[in-house]
């Protein structure tokens, strides 16, 4: 029995998926361990809010600005003070957590959480009893949510890094970080995912969510906040003439949403948009092609259930290393333009060889059993 504390951000729903993925992990792998899901911006929800807005906002309005700041020193260098209020103020908050929940094991899904818990370590070992306050002398596991792992969260402190692919591995070795704390393992998912459906489940399920079980389903997924070109997508599909059908997600974006119905309410083909939704297995179960942005944890998702995946507009930083990586291996396309996204998918369905051989890849890619394998790391750390 281990009591685990599980750190992460509300900013964006990818890493909060991710933690959310482990603590079931770590109840499935070891039932009588007590694992709590903190942000520890819960108790200034002001606070949360305002971070996981701003993330929001410039993902959605200003890219080029959001990747400057990701692959900028001013935020990840050693002497940055960004760097140095941030990680100060997250560690004030954590201390606190640890203080009332006594954890032996530490998992963060956010690079701001790995540091200040790193800062708090760090402090540890410098003090005289490594007692107290600040006596963190405990597994601190790093989980990555991307294809990437950001400096912000890269210090001696980390005792594992949980990367997806050994070109992480590889990135992390350059950073200084020795091959014995770095695990392949994969991105976390929800154990739900894993579940197999049998072909003919598969076309009860596409009559229980509204579409023709005989036809193909071209998913679209814009998160959880409806980032991306939303209307120009569908405006580019408006005169598509395929026997296809389309299910599109905004997310929590209730003006958005009907925005879209609006405009894909004349189309050639059959239609549903939905906002938010928490059966996404469900509809990657049925879906035969998956247009999305790059964000780790959709793509992630897809993988696991082996879709074809088409990309559209990476954010610049961590989207624009998943889809480097997606791309490279073969499981993915990128049309250079969001009016090229139609014609792409349409190829994409009637090119078989082409098509199997981006689910033998996504096989390739994504890592088995990678939640369970990763709750059990953590559960003998």
């Amino acid at each position: 029995m281990k009591k685990i504390l599980v750190l992460t951000v509300l900013a964006g729903m990818g890493h909060v998926r991710a933690a959310e993925a482990i603590c079931e992990g770590i109840r499935h792998v070891s039932p009588e361990s007590t694992v709590w899901l903190k942000d520890p911006l819960e108790e200034e929800p002001k606070k949360q809010r305002f971070i996981n807005n701003i993330y929001v906002f410039m993902a959605r309005h200003m890219p080029h600005l959001w990747g400057f700041f990701y692959n900028s020193r001013l935020i990840s260098g050693a002497y940055s003070p960004i760097r140095w209020y941030i990680t100060k103020k997250y560690a004030a908050l954590i201390a606190q957590n640890i203080k009332e929940f006594q954890p032996e094991v530490i998992v963060s899904t956010h690079p701001f959480l790995a540091a200040a818990v790193g800062t708090l370590k760090k402090h540890a070992q410098h003090s005289s009893t490594g007692k107290g306050e600040k006596g963190l002398n405990i597994p601190l596991i790093s989980v990555a949510t991307d294809f990437h792992v950001h400096s912000f969260g890269i210090n001696k402190q980390v005792d594992i890094f949980v990367v997806p692919c050994e070109e992480m591995a590889v990135h992390l070795k350059k950073k200084g970080v020795p091959a014995e704390k770095i695990a392949v393992k994969g991105i976390p998912v929800n154990l739900k995912f894993f579940v197999p459906i049998e072909a003919d489940a598969v076309k009860e399920q596409k009559e229980q969510l509204g579409f023709d079980k005989d036809k193909p389903i071209i998913l679209i997924l814009f998160g959880g906040f409806g980032i991306g070109p939303v209307l120009d997508l569908l405006e580019a599909f408006r005169d598509v003439k395929k026997s296809f059908q389309l299910a599109i997600i905004i997310g929590k974006d209730k003006k958005l949403k009907e925005k879209a119905k609006a405009i894909t309410q004349n189309f050639n083909c059959r239609v549903r948009v939905f906002g938010f939704i928490d059966n996404m297995q469900e509809f990657m179960s049925i879906a035969d092609i998956l247009i999305t942005k790059p964000g780790g944890m959709s793509v992630s998702e897809a993988l696991v259930k082996r879709i074809p995946l088409c990309l559209m507009q990476a954010i610049k930083g961590q989207e624009e290393w998943n889809a480097r990586v997606l791309v490279a291996a073969g499981a993915a396309v990128y049309p250079k333009h969001t009016t090229d996204i139609p014609e792409t998918v349409c190829k994409l369905l009637t090119d078989k060889e082409k098509y199997s051989s981006m689910k033998k890849a996504a096989e390739m890619l994504e890592k088995m059993n990678c939640t369970e394998n990763i709750s059990m790391l953590v559960v003998g750390s």
